[in-house]
Formats: structure tokens, sequence, C-alpha cells
């Protein structure tokens, strides 16, 4: 964490925001990403929104695509019906689970 006596971060909260980011998960990402597309977006857009190196741009439109829950149309990419499915479902799942990841946030906390 020290490199010659100063600190590798600039701010303490930063430190902490790195500290405490976990890894997302393959359906988090594609999740993230439909939810960005819902209305139509850049490829570009998604990368930034969804703070994507290229290489994981590109493997997860590709799949998305594959799978049929996206389109591409002139560089815009949209969410077919099938993937606007796949993006309630998750939102519903997620919502049904909150109070089990309240109570592991609680426990790790401790």
């Amino acid at each position: 964490m020290l490199k010659s006596g100063k600190f590798k971060f600039k701010s303490f909260s930063l430190l902490i925001i790195r500290m405490s980011r976990r890894r997302r998960s393959s359906d988090e990402i594609a999740t993230e990403i439909l939810d960005h597309a819902e209305s139509g977006i850049k490829k570009t857009q998604i990368m930034y929104q969804c703070n994507l190196s290229f290489t994981q741009l590109e493997n997860y439109t590709k799949a998305l695509i594959n799978a049929g829950f996206m389109t591409v149309n002139g560089g815009i990419y949209r969410n077919t019906t099938k993937g606007k499915d796949v993006l309630h479902t998750s939102r519903e799942l997620k919502q049904k689970m909150e109070p089990f990841y309240r109570f592991l946030k609680e426990e790790q906390s401790i």
C-alpha cells in the first residue's frame, strides 16, 4: 500500500472504495448492459457506463446478441423482447433477494 513513503491512492476515500469493491458476476454485468440498452445505446456508451474493457464489451455484446437478448442496428444496441423479459426477471429476483443481501452485509460488518 505504501510506495516510497507515500500512499498509492490519492485519497483515503478512494482506498476505502477500492477495498470494498467486489467482482461482478457475469449475469450482473449482462443485466447491467441490458439495463443501459433498454432505450438504445452506442457501444462506447455501454463500455463507459458499465465500466468494461473493450475485450469484455466485445465478449458480452456478442453473447447477448447470440442469445437473442439484444440487437444492433446502425451502431445502436437495443434489447429484444426476450432481453426485456430477462431484465424484468432479473430485477424481480434482485428485489426479492434484498433481505438476504442485507442480512449478509450486516453479518460481514460485525
